[in-house]
């Protein structure tokens, strides 16, 4: 498992949200939660704008042809 070091008043404030909650039993299981959540975030917006891997699909790359043709860049 990899660790990740955090500051110490970082820390403090996360193990305080963690005792205040019911869900998570240590700062290590919230931490995991929290960046799980970013992950998921960022991989649903990614999805939604079609850049999964970085790359743009075939229908994308025609829309954005025929949108430079029309704005005069291409021929």
């Amino acid at each position: 498992m990899a660790q990740v070091q955090l500051s110490d008043e970082l820390y403090k404030h996360l193990e305080q949200f963690a005792n205040e909650s019911d869900e998570f039993s240590t700062v290590d299981e919230y931490v995991a939660y929290i960046l799980q959540q970013v992950v998921d975030k960022k991989k649903s917006t990614q999805q939604a704008e079609g850049q999964q891997d970085g790359t743009y699909s075939k229908d994308d790359e025609d829309k954005i042809r025929e949108r430079l043709k029309n704005l005069g860049y291409l021929d």
